[in-house]
Protein backbone atom coordinates (compact mmCIF):
# COMPACT_ATOMS: atom_id res chain seq x y z
CA UNK A 1 0.00 0.00 0.00
CA UNK A 2 1.76 3.31 -0.91
CA UNK A 3 1.36 6.31 0.87
CA UNK A 4 2.49 10.14 0.27
CA UNK A 5 4.92 11.04 2.59
CA UNK A 6 5.23 15.12 2.66
CA UNK A 7 8.04 17.11 5.14
CA UNK A 8 9.30 20.90 4.63
CA UNK A 9 12.52 19.30 3.22
CA UNK A 10 10.86 17.68 0.72
CA UNK A 11 8.28 16.09 -0.97
CA UNK A 12 7.95 12.47 -1.41
CA UNK A 13 5.28 10.28 -3.65
CA UNK A 14 5.13 6.15 -3.82
CA UNK A 15 3.57 4.94 -6.40
CA UNK A 16 2.81 1.34 -6.57
CA UNK A 17 5.58 0.55 -4.45
CA UNK A 18 8.36 2.37 -5.80
CA UNK A 19 9.18 5.82 -4.27
CA UNK A 20 9.50 8.86 -6.36
CA UNK A 21 11.93 11.63 -4.77
CA UNK A 22 10.58 14.79 -6.20
CA UNK A 23 13.53 16.53 -4.41
CA UNK A 24 16.44 14.90 -5.86
CA UNK A 25 15.19 14.93 -10.06
CA UNK A 26 12.26 12.54 -9.17
CA UNK A 27 10.03 15.65 -10.79
CA UNK A 28 10.44 14.46 -14.03
CA UNK A 29 9.04 11.17 -13.44
CA UNK A 30 6.28 12.12 -11.54
CA UNK A 31 5.43 14.58 -14.24
CA UNK A 32 5.78 12.21 -17.43
CA UNK A 33 3.79 9.85 -15.05
CA UNK A 34 1.31 12.83 -14.61
CA UNK A 35 1.49 13.65 -18.24
CA UNK A 36 0.61 9.73 -19.26
CA UNK A 37 -2.01 8.94 -17.06
CA UNK A 38 -4.21 11.88 -18.67
CA UNK A 39 -3.20 10.99 -22.39
CA UNK A 40 -4.11 7.51 -21.26
CA UNK A 41 -7.34 9.00 -19.23
CA UNK A 42 -7.95 11.26 -22.55
CA UNK A 43 -8.05 8.51 -24.88
CA UNK A 44 -10.26 6.64 -22.37
CA UNK A 45 -12.68 8.72 -21.61
CA UNK A 46 -13.22 10.33 -25.66
CA UNK A 47 -13.91 6.54 -26.76
CA UNK A 48 -16.88 6.48 -23.71
CA UNK A 49 -18.30 9.71 -24.63
CA UNK A 50 -18.30 8.80 -28.48
CA UNK A 51 -19.83 5.21 -27.84
CA UNK A 52 -22.75 7.19 -25.42
CA UNK A 53 -23.50 10.37 -27.18
CA UNK A 54 -21.73 9.43 -30.41
CA UNK A 55 -23.05 11.06 -33.88
CA UNK A 56 -26.30 10.67 -35.13
CA UNK A 57 -28.47 11.82 -38.16
CA UNK A 58 -30.99 13.56 -36.21
CA UNK A 59 -31.87 16.88 -37.80
CA UNK A 60 -30.39 19.23 -35.08
CA UNK A 61 -32.70 21.91 -33.34
CA UNK A 62 -31.78 24.73 -35.60
CA UNK A 63 -32.87 22.54 -38.64
CA UNK A 64 -35.81 20.84 -37.46
CA UNK A 65 -37.42 24.29 -35.40
CA UNK A 66 -36.12 26.96 -37.78
CA UNK A 67 -38.14 29.64 -37.89
CA UNK A 68 -35.51 32.47 -38.69
CA UNK A 69 -35.17 34.28 -35.63
CA UNK A 70 -34.52 31.79 -32.41
CA UNK A 71 -33.47 28.37 -34.49
CA UNK A 72 -31.77 28.79 -37.51
CA UNK A 73 -28.45 27.58 -38.94
CA UNK A 74 -25.60 29.13 -38.84
CA UNK A 75 -22.43 28.39 -41.47
CA UNK A 76 -19.45 27.20 -39.11
CA UNK A 77 -17.45 30.04 -39.47
CA UNK A 78 -19.85 32.09 -37.60
CA UNK A 79 -20.04 29.70 -34.70
CA UNK A 80 -16.83 29.21 -34.43
CA UNK A 81 -16.04 32.90 -34.20
CA UNK A 82 -19.15 33.13 -31.77
CA UNK A 83 -17.17 30.43 -29.37
CA UNK A 84 -13.95 32.47 -29.63
CA UNK A 85 -15.35 35.77 -29.13
CA UNK A 86 -17.46 34.26 -25.94
CA UNK A 87 -14.40 33.18 -24.27
CA UNK A 88 -12.16 35.99 -25.67
CA UNK A 89 -14.59 37.94 -23.79
CA UNK A 90 -14.70 36.74 -20.57
CA UNK A 91 -10.95 37.67 -20.24
CA UNK A 92 -11.33 41.34 -19.86
CA UNK A 93 -14.32 40.31 -16.93
CA UNK A 94 -12.64 38.00 -15.16
CA UNK A 95 -9.56 40.22 -14.85
CA UNK A 96 -11.25 43.00 -13.73
CA UNK A 97 -13.03 40.77 -11.34
CA UNK A 98 -10.01 39.17 -9.82
CA UNK A 99 -7.99 42.45 -9.34
CA UNK A 100 -10.81 43.94 -7.53
CA UNK A 101 -10.81 40.74 -5.29
CA UNK A 102 -7.49 39.86 -4.78
CA UNK A 103 -5.39 42.77 -5.93
CA UNK A 104 -1.80 42.28 -6.99
CA UNK A 105 -1.65 39.35 -4.66
CA UNK A 106 -2.16 36.57 -6.78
Amino acid sequence: MGRSVSSFSGISLEISGGKVDLQEGGFMTAFLIALAALIIGYAVYGKIVDSVFGPTDKPTPAVRLNDGVDYMPLPTWKVFMIQLLNIAGLGPIFGALGGALWGPSV
